[in-house]
């Protein structure tokens, strides 16, 4: 008998927070098949929830209440649901604490529902791409795991897919990790890539930001493995903050790691020698900030028992993931770049540092309450001229634009606008969409900035 058969048969749950990312939608999917009476409710209209909305088309026991939430829904339900972008602090939810619902997330009904081992990987940039490079590893080595969480893929579909001998690979973002250091989550191998300014328009100072991220680590036992980023201050602190074996990587060479780069190769310990696995030069994906999630996942794939010709074999294939400094193509001698997910300043800085200056730069959006100062000051130095999106975070790059009396930058009032202006600048080699701000106010999501991206650039070849 499957997990959910009876589990929440004609029970009354809420998803609160349907979005577009893929979570809501995979919990509503979910808990309608195990024959639960489903309400999704969003302070998004129908218009902009569209997309979310076709996926559940078939599903009749799905009702919705879009465009606001309702007092009384949250006191007549079994089971609440909330999306990891709906505060905990929501006065509905509040409510719902008064009446005694149980408020979870779709994490954590697969973390309650499985004996899988857990790989959880946070950090503010590079999950993604350890989390899809770790699984791609395994893949060649013939190690059955699934990915899911923060990278669009609800785990609750796997919940009777997996064993306890298959390994999940779970990326979490800081709110998922809030959100389960109530269950004292204990991830078998956790990866913290990086811990960077951001999301502090939701998180009352940089130290809260950290302390979500501590709830990676913060329950490991000694029997469990911890990998951490030698190069990053906030990270090296976690090893202070796990009882779990710590495994160290650096992007530069450092005799203290586990795994860095040796002589232009990625190299891990063996004993007490570096074994070379590949030659950088040989990599699909480019960027130093990519060396360290690669050499992360690369100690996480040893962990697990994966030989070095398997890696080195996966390495040499892994092509990147979509919106990530992804190639997108070439038309009339520019090369253009989707670097969609560079969301904060020093993630468009990563991505700037790879490319010469004959590059345009399409960048801008909404701000997080961060600082703004080191990107404009990267824009000034490295790119020949630069697009911005309307936003807020662009009226804080123009003050700095101003300041500095830097004037090679053009307003588009839209993405296509910016990708016909960036391909009528003739000396630029390279265009590349790396933000360094959110995406809320002109595009849906990030993605979906990406999308109009990418779709605006083939445009061009018509």
């Amino acid at each position: 008998m499957s997990f959910f058969a009876d589990t929440y048969k004609h029970k009354r749950v809420l998803i609160m927070g349907l979005g577009l990312q893929g979570g809501g939608i995979g919990a509503a999917q979910w808990f309608s098949r195990a024959g639960a009476h489903v309400l999704v409710t969003d302070l998004r209209n129908a218009a902009v929830l569209q997309p979310a909305l076709n996926a559940l088309k078939k599903y009749k026991n799905i009702s919705y209440v879009l465009g606001r939430h309702r007092i009384a829904d949250f006191k007549n339900q079994d089971l609440i649901i909330k999306n990891p972008g709906v505060r905990t602090q929501s006065k509905f939810l509040r409510i719902a604490r008064q009446q005694h619902i149980p408020i979870e997330s779709d994490i954590g009904i697969f973390l309650q529902s499985t004996h899988a081992p857990i790989i959880a990987i946070t950090g503010t940039k590079g999950k993604s791409t350890t989390a899809s490079l770790l699984q791609h590893i395994f893949r060649l080595g013939h190690i059955r795991a699934n990915l899911a969480g923060n990278i669009r893929v609800s785990p609750l579909f796997l919940i009777n897919k997996v064993s306890s001998s298959s390994p999940v690979i779970l990326e979490l973002s800081s709110w998922q990790l809030e959100d389960i250091a109530k269950l004292r989550f204990q991830p078998h191998v956790a990866i913290v890539t990086n811990i960077m300014q951001d999301h502090l328009n939701t998180y009352s100072s940089c130290k809260n930001y950290v302390r979500a991220k501590e709830n990676c680590v913060r329950f490991q036992r000694q029997n469990d493995h911890c990998i951490l980023n030698l190069q990053n201050i906030n990270t090296k602190r976690f090893a202070k903050k796990t009882h779990a074996r710590v495994w160290w990587y650096s992007a530069t060479y450092d005799d203290q790691a586990n795994a860095t780069i040796v002589h232009g190769a990625i190299a891990v310990r063996n004993k007490k020698r570096f074994q070379n696995v590949i030659q950088t030069s040989k990599l699909q994906i480019r960027g130093d900030h990519n060396l360290g999630n690669i050499l992360a996942a690369v100690i996480a794939a040893r962990i697990y028992g994966v030989p070095i010709g398997t890696i080195r074999d996966a390495l040499k294939t892994f092509r990147g993931i979509q919106g990530r400094l992804e190639y997108i193509g070439e038309i009339d001698r520019k090369k253009y770049y989707n670097d969609t997910t560079a969301t904060a300043p020093d993630a468009a800085i990563a991505a700037l540092k790879i490319f010469d200056s004959h590059t345009v730069l399409i960048a801008g959006g909404a701000d997080k309450n961060l600082d703004y100062s080191s990107f404009a000051d990267a824009i000034r130095r490295s790119v020949t001229h630069c697009i911005l999106l309307p936003g807020t975070a662009t009226e804080k790059i123009k003050k700095h634009f101003r300041k500095a009396k830097f004037r090679n930058y053009t307003n588009a009032r839209s993405m296509e606008a910016a990708v016909i202006m960036a391909g009528e600048i003739p000396s630029a080699r390279t265009v590349l969409l790396s933000p360094g701000a959110a995406s809320f106010g002109l595009f849906l999501n990030e993605f979906d900035r990406g999308d109009r991206f990418t779709n605006a650039v083939l445009a061009l070849r018509k």
